[in-house]
C-alpha cells in the first residue's frame, strides 16, 4: 500500500478546511490542539543578528515567494512566526542538557531512519537503515534532496550538524537511550513525541503520482482556483477510515447520505476506483474536512477565529459539522474572507518554497546549538570522512 502524506492541499486551495477542535490521541488523553486561536508572538528579536541585512528589508510576494537564497535574516523577517517548532525542540533538549552522539544513533529504530551529516556545506549520508521498500525509496531521495538544495542555496556558511531522519507518516524514535529523529509529524504529550523534530513533508519535494513537484503543484492550482462561488457546495474527504478511525469513522457516519457532503473512504491504492479524487480535484470543492491527530511543521499557525482566520473548528465527534457548513454557505462572504486568508498565509507565504527552505536552515543552526560538533573522519581511518557524498550516494 503506498502511504498517504501530509494534507498539504488544505492550505493551497482556496477553500475552507474544517478541523475538528479536540484530537483523541492514541494514548487515550485529549488536550486542545495547536491552532486555537492567540496571537503569534514574532521570533526572538535576539535571533536577528546584526539587523545589517534587514534595514529596510520587507517580504515581496512576486520577489520573494521562491527565492531559495535568502539569508538568515531576511528568513526571520519574512516568516518570523514559522520557527515555534524548532523553538520548542531547542527548549526541550537544552533542559535534558543537550544532544549527544548517542542520541542520533538509528540501530535502535524502526525501518525507515537516516543518519547524515553537513560538514562545511556538503552533505553525507552516514548511514540508513533498510530504507529499500520502493515508498521509502521515493521519501528517502526526496528528503535528502531538500536537504542539498537548502545547503547549496544558502549564500551563508552552515554550521557542520550530525543528525537522523525518519521516512515513515509517523515514526518516533525508539530505544530506551533518548534517542531523537526528524519526522513528518509527532504525538502531543508523549516523551517521543517531545524529543522528535518536526521537519517539512516530502511532497515539497515531489510526490509521485499524486502532485509531482511542490512548486509545480502550487503553480497548477493557482491555475486553476477559484473563488467559493464558483465551487461544488460540498464539504469532501477521501481517506483510509482504519487510520485514526475514531475521528474517520465519526466524520463518515455524520455526512452519510448528505446532500452538502462528499465523502467517503478510499485507499490510494484504489487507483481506478469510482470514488477516487486527483488531489487537485479537492481544490473543486468550497470545504475540505482536515482528520489528523497529530502536529506537524506547521500546524501552530493554524488560525480557528478572528480577522487573519484560515480554518474552522468543529467538535471532535462532528455533532456541530452540518450547521458549520450550512453556515457558511448561508455566509459566503465569510467563507471567502477565511479562504483568502489561507491563500494569502500558507500559499503566498508561509508554505512558499522560500519558507520550506528557511525552516530547513533553521533546524540545521538549531539543532546544533543543543548538539555536538561532527567528527569528519572515521575514527580508523583519518583520510576517510564518514559516509558518502549526496552526490555519490544519489
Amino acid at each position: 500500500m503506498k502511504p498517504i502524506s501530509r494534507p498539504f492541499t488544505l492550505f493551497i486551495c482556496m477553500m475552507v478546511a474544517l478541523f475538528v477542535a479536540w484530537e483523541i490521541h492514541i494514548d487515550g488523553r485529549s488536550r486542545p490542539p495547536p491552532y486555537t486561536s492567540r496571537p503569534l508572538p514574532d521570533h526572538d528579536p535576539e535571533d536577528l543578528g546584526d539587523g545589517k541585512a534587514n534595514a529596510g528589508w520587507a517580504y515581496n510576494l512576486t520577489r520573494d515567494r521562491d527565492d531559495l537564497t535568502l539569508t538568515r535574516d531576511q528568513c526571520l523577517v519574512a516568516f518570523p512566526n514559522l520557527y515555534q517548532e524548532i523553538d520548542r525542540s531547542v527548549a526541550f533538549w537544552s533542559a535534558r542538557g543537550g544532544i549527544k552522539p548517542n542520541h542520533v544513533n538509528i540501530d535502535v529504530h524502526i525501518d525507515g531512519a537516516i543518519k547524515v551529516m553537513i560538514y562545511k556545506n556538503q552533505l553525507y549520508v552516514i548511514e540508513a537503515k533498510d530504507e529499500n521498500w520502493p515508498w521509502w525509496v521515493e521519501r528517502k531521495s526526496a528528503v535528502l534532496h531538500q536537504l542539498h538544495r537548502a545547503i547549496i542555496y544558502s549564500k551563508e556558511p552552515l554550521p557542520n550538524v550530525e543528525f537522523a531522519f525518519a521516512i515513515h507518516d509517523k515514526a518516533e524514535p525508539s530505544g530506551d537511550g533518548g534517542e531523537t529523529l526528524w519526522t513528518f509529524c509527532r504525538k502531543f504529550d508523549t516523551d517521543t513525541g517531545d524529543r522528535s523534530w518536526l521537519m517539512p513533508g516530502f511532497s515539497m519535494w515531489a510526490f509521485s503520482g499524486i502532485a509531482g513537484s511542490w512548486k509545480s503543484f502550487q503553480q497548477t492550482v493557482s491555475d486553476i482556483d477559484s473563488d467559493l462561488a464558483e465551487k461544488i457546495p460540498k464539504i469532501s474527504w477521501r481517506g483510509n477510515a482504519d487510520m485514526n478511525s475514531a475521528i474517520r469513522y465519526g466524520l463518515l457516519d455524520v455526512t452519510r447520505d448528505k446532500s452538502w457532503a462528499d465523502v467517503k473512504p478510499f485507499k490510494f491504492e484504489n487507483a481506478n476506483h469510482a470514488d477516487r479524487l486527483d488531489i487537485t480535484d479537492f481544490c473543486k470543492y468550497a470545504f475540505v474536512a482536515h482528520t489528523e491527530a497529530y502536529n506537524a511543521w506547521y500546524y501552530h499557525l493554524l488560525n480557528a477565529d478572528g480577522l487573519d482566520q484560515n480554518v474552522v473548528a468543529v467538535q471532535d465527534n462532528w455533532s456541530d459539522l452540518e450547521a458549520r457548513v450550512q453556515y457558511y454557505l448561508d455566509h459566503e462572504d465569510e467563507a471567502q474572507r477565511i479562504a483568502d486568508n489561507t491563500v494569502d498565509f500558507f500559499r503566498n507565504r508561509y508554505l512558499s518554497p522560500a519558507a520550506e527552505t528557511c525552516y530547513w536552515r533553521q533546524m540545521f543552526r538549531s539543532f546544533r546549538n543543543v548538539s555536538y560538533e561532527p567528527e569528519l573522519y572515521s575514527a580508523e581511518d583519518k583520510m576517510k570522512p564518514r559516509g558518502i557524498t549526496f552526490e555519490q550516494y544519489m
